[in-house]
C-alpha cells in the first residue's frame, strides 16, 4: 500500500514482482500534523499483512494514518517500510498507536529500525562509475 500518490509507483512495483495487489491512498493535508487518507481502488485486506512502502518516515502522520484505515479494513498486521527513517516527532509512538506493528528503514539514517543495508547497492553504483 502506498500512503499517498507519490508512494504508488513503489508500492505498485514491490506488489508486481511478488504477484499480489497494491493500493494507494489519496492523501488530503491539512497542514504538516494533520491529513486524511482514503483507499483510491480498495483492495480486500481483512486478514492479510499490510506492508505500507513510502520514501520518508519523519513525523509518521501519513502513515499513521493510512495503518488505521488498514486496520479499520481488517489487516491482521501493518508493517511500515521507509526508505529514510526521520522518525520525529515521537512518530514510532505515534506509529504503534495506529496498529503499525513494525517499522523498517534503511540504513541511510542510523536508526534504531534499519533492517535494509543499502550498502551493495551504493558499492554497485560506485562500481558503475568506474
Amino acid at each position: 500500500m502506498g500512503p499517498d500518490g507519490e508512494s504508488y509507483q513503489w508500492a505498485e512495483d514491490i506488489a508486481r514482482r511478488i504477484h499480489i495487489q497494491a493500493t494507494v491512498l489519496h492523501k488530503t493535508r491539512f497542514s504538516s500534523r494533520q491529513v486524511q487518507v482514503k483507499m483510491v481502488t480498495p483492495i480486500p485486506i481483512k486478514g492479510k499483512n499490510v506492508v505500507i512502502v513510502d520514501d520518508i518516515i519523519s513525523t509518521g502522520h501519513t502513515i499513521a494514518e493510512a495503518a488505521k484505515q488498514a486496520k479499520k479494513m481488517g489487516a491482521r498486521s501493518v508493517t511500515a517500510i521507509g526508505v529514510h527513517g526521520l522518525l520525529v516527532e515521537n512518530a514510532l509512538l505515534k506509529l504503534k498507536k495506529a496498529g503499525v506493528n513494525t517499522v523498517i528503514t534503511t540504513n541511510c539514517i542510523e536508526h534504531p529500525t534499519n533492517r535494509i543495508d543499502i550498502t551493495p547497492l551504493l558499492l554497485r553504483e560506485l562500481r558503475k562509475e568506474r
